[in-house]
């Protein structure tokens, strides 16, 4: 069985490269890492709600399933909050009985 793609989604005022530790230890260990960029992280003028937030970490998710791969997604702090909204439909639950692959929020 194939390693899942492991997405890292950042708290509010960071970027992925707070995970760099994390993403280079996984990496060497054969793991595909992807640290998703919040759409609200310095963004001029401020976004009114997180609905962006939760688009490109549905699109970056959805880019590893449509390929095939498992997703396991890790939320900090305030990445939990679009990032549990972005999981909608994608859960191993919601997906399995159509053949498809599967997401894991953590």
């Amino acid at each position: 069985m194939s390693k899942p793609a492991i997405h890292l989604v950042p708290g509010a005022w960071h970027g992925p490269s707070n995970f760099s530790p994390l993403t280079n230890y996984l990496t060497q260990h054969g793991y595909t890492v992807e640290g998703i960029p919040l759409a609200s992280v310095d963004s001029s003028p401020p976004q009114p709600n997180f609905d962006a937030d939760v688009q490109v970490i549905a699109s970056t998710i959805s880019k590893h399933t449509d390929q095939g791969s498992d997703v396991v997604i890790l939320f900090h702090s305030y990445g939990g909050i679009p990032g549990t909204s972005a999981c909608k439909g994608l859960l191993k639950s919601d997906r399995e009985s159509a053949g498809k692959r599967a997401v894991s929020c953590t």
